[in-house]
């Protein structure tokens, strides 16, 4: 996601742009279809995230369930004198672990995304509006 050009475009000082264009209503109808474009294209990101944080909870489960199998492969290998197997199971063990952390990282960030792509969204179609009451201002 270009967050810089979202930032942008809701930000960007419709009075500024209608007083440097040759053709004011042109210059702000193509804004306006800049930003709506920006809006599909930031909600398009928000629905990707929304399935991604969909799938990450099983992915999640998958890493515990394989550290509670290694677990009892450390413990059963323990038992049986095979240091080598142990070992193999705790380094098995700390991958999942490891990509368990690494994939609940991702769940905080994807959610911190979602939030931050409702709330441009929001602001993109406020943007919107602004810029098409600035045209009917001009009478176009």
């Amino acid at each position: 996601m270009n967050w810089k050009r979202v930032e942008t475009l809701i930000g960007a000082d419709v009075d500024r742009v209608a007083s440097m264009a040759s053709d004011a209503g042109a210059a702000l109808a193509a804004l306006t279809e800049k930003i709506r474009a920006e809006a599909q294209t930031v909600e398009a990101a928000r629905a990707a995230l929304g399935e991604r944080l969909d799938a990450i909870p099983a992915e999640i489960a998958s890493q515990q369930a394989l550290v509670v199998k290694c677990d009892a492969i450390i413990a059963k290998a323990e038992g049986d004198g095979r240091p080598d197997l142990a070992a193999a199971a705790r380094a098995k063990k700390a991958g999942a672990e490891a990509q368990a952390s690494a994939l609940e990282a991702e769940r905080m960030e994807a959610e911190a995304d979602v939030v931050r792509a409702e709330e441009a969204v929001a602001r993109l179609h406020d943007k919107a509006d602004e810029v098409g009451a600035r045209l009917e201002a001009l009478g176009v």
